[in-house]
Order: structure tokens, then C-alpha cells, then sequence
């Protein structure tokens, strides 16, 4: 009888210690551990582009805020090594928010695949400015620091964009 009873303590102290451990394993983690990184994990579809138009405003940082945006040149984009600048850009990791910087914008970027348009990403990429690019998905805003290659590149696209016929 002695042996059956202490086989149960035994057993109960068991449990108990198991329920008590720090083995991480068999915890739920919170849900900030299961949110994705990457732009690339919420919208898997993004990689998926064959071609882009870059909006470039023309002045930017000018003292009008309504009219900025109203002028601007564009350069259009289906070489790989544009492509691949900009799919390189979209599995960097990002930043949500729910309210928009107090930034400006130097442009935009439509990407499209097979004619169609999949996503307008937004951008700041000058030393004076928030240097950033940015979408919106679900209403919230995702950010994401300029890629090196990204930087780089915008000085080229500046050079190449042509004000719209």
C-alpha cells in the first residue's frame, strides 16, 4: 500500500515540475514572435513582378506641399537588374505603423506583372529626407531603411527619368 502511494506522490511531483519548467518548447509564444519580417511574407505576390514605372517628383522638398507631387518625370524598368533592386528591397525587414511619417515623398513606384498592377510602393531615398521605402497593405504602413543597392541606384533613375509625354 506504502509503494502504491508513493508511486503517485512521485508521479504528482512529476507533473507538477513538468508544468513548472522553463522549456520554452511547450509554451504558446506571443503573437509578436509569429509576425513575418519580411514585406515578401505578407504578400508573397510581390516578388512576382515583371516590370516597373518609377515616378520621380521634381521637386520634392519645395515649399508647397499640395504641388510637389504634381510634376514629376518617369523612367520606366524591365531589365532584370532593376528588377532585381527592387525584389532585393522587398525582403528587407520592415517596420508597421498605423499613421503615416511626417515625410515626404521623392516618388513612387507601380509594379507590374504581365500589364497589370500589383503594388505602389512609395519612397525617400535624398540625405535630407526620411530615408525609407514604404507601402500600404491592409491599411497600415510597412517601412522599410533603403537597401544599399537601392540607394545607389536612385541617382541613376534620376538621371535616366524623362518628364511624361
Amino acid at each position: 500500500m506504502h509503494k502504491v502511494l508513493l508511486i503517485k506522490i512521485y508521479l504528482l511531483a512529476g507533473l507538477l515540475a513538468g508544468c513548472g519548467s522553463n522549456d520554452t518548447a511547450n509554451k504558446i509564444l506571443p503573437e509578436t514572435h509569429l509576425t513575418p519580417k519580411k514585406i515578401s511574407d505578407i504578400e508573397p505576390r510581390l516578388q512576382q513582378f515583371d516590370s516597373l514605372t518609377i515616378m520621380l517628383y521634381e521637386d520634392p522638398f519645395g515649399s508647397d506641399a499640395e504641388r510637389y507631387t504634381r510634376f514629376y518625370k518617369i523612367k520606366s524598368a524591365i531589365d532584370s537588374s532593376n528588377l532585381y533592386i527592387i525584389k532585393a528591397q522587398l525582403q528587407s525587414v520592415f517596420v508597421k505603423s498605423d499613421t503615416l511619417r511626417n515625410c515626404r515623398s521623392e516618388g513612387k513606384m507601380y509594379l507590374f506583372d504581365k500589364g497589370k498592377i500589383k503594388q505602389t510602393l512609395y519612397f525617400a531615398a535624398s540625405p535630407q529626407a526620411c530615408r525609407h521605402v514604404y507601402l500600404i497593405h491592409e491599411g497600415a504602413y510597412y517601412y522599410m531603411a533603403l537597401t544599399p543597392a537601392f540607394a545607389q541606384a536612385m541617382p541613376v533613375w534620376k538621371k535616366e527619368a524623362e518628364i511624361p509625354d
